[in-house]
């Protein structure tokens, strides 16, 4: 199901516009602060633009930090998956693992109550503003199967808020990520060298053991399509709209590359560049 409404070239397809409008936003954004010369935190920015179009695909709308919780929307799923990629004794010595003497498992429960509160709501906002006349977005789609003995997917609302948020996880800190190391090396290396991959028939589809971003066979990623569609798309647009110099009169060579620990393995300082507009007509 999540591979036939979700991540399939249909699906993402009618979401083109979407996706559009999102990433527009995020340009005209930008686009003042070229012309304030103010420096922008794109590790933050793209992160929040793949949240919002994830969240509109898979939810049917932006939610508000405030609707969500006093923390905001975005530090809890970054927190709940900080804490899924962190090292827990327990996971290594079973016998003391009911101790809990990280704190891990209880933060987790609270992570994951605040989760299951949300996607009650969202749920429940489902069912009671149903209209047919709107394209229906991945909550939808599931909600025409709960309940129902007639279909192939029998789902209950436990499977339901377990598959958004796999669906949101899983597509918003991996995409983000990628889209930020991509401009990281770009600024970094700014000769582009194309000649280098001249004679190559090295893909990313899982075909070729050199390069497997996606995984391969039956335990590739789903959303490999829809990946590859954002982080095309947001890269084009952010490079070929603006030029971006380092700040502070920082020389390429002397930008920060280090990694830190996680899921995904985001930078582990945020990229900060300041832009400037080379679409003047």
């Amino acid at each position: 199901m999540c591979t036939l409404e979700l991540p399939s070239n249909h699906k993402i397809n009618s979401f083109m516009s979407t996706r559009k409008e999102e990433l527009d936003l995020l340009i005209d954004y930008i686009k003042d602060a070229s012309r304030e010369r103010v420096v922008v935190d794109l590790s933050a920015k793209v992160s929040s633009l793949s949240a919002d179009i994830s969240c509109r695909m898979v939810l049917g709308k932006k939610y508000m930090e405030k609707e969500f919780d006093e923390k905001g929307f975005k530090p809890v799923i970054h927190e709940g998956m900080r804490l899924a990629a962190s090292f827990n004794l327990g996971d290594y010595i079973p016998p003391i693992a009911p101790l809990d003497l990280q704190g891990l498992t209880k933060r987790m429960k609270a992570v994951g109550k605040v989760f299951d509160d949300f996607f009650e709501k969202i749920i429940d906002e489902h069912i009671q503003f149903k209209d047919e006349n709107r394209t229906k977005d991945f909550v939808d789609v599931m909600l025409d199967f709960l309940g129902s003995e007639e279909t192939k997917y029998r789902i209950g609302r436990d499977n339901i808020k377990a598959i958004i948020l796999d669906m949101l996880v899983g597509s918003m800190d991996t995409s983000a990520t990628a889209i930020e190391w991509t401009l990281s090396e770009l600024i970094k290396h700014p000769r582009f060298i194309p000649e280098r991959f001249a004679g190559s028939n090295i893909d990313v589809r899982g075909r070729d053991f050199q390069l497997l971003p996606f995984g391969s066979g039956r335990r590739g990623c789903p959303g490999m399509h829809l990946g590859l569609t954002m982080v095309r798309q947001i890269v084009a647009q952010l490079v070929h709209c603006f030029d971006w110099e380092l700040p502070n009169n920082m020389l390429p060579e002397e930008l920060d590359m280090t990694e830190a620990f996680g899921l995904a393995t985001p930078r582990a300082n945020h990229l900060c560049a300041t832009p400037t507009y080379r679409l003047h007509l």
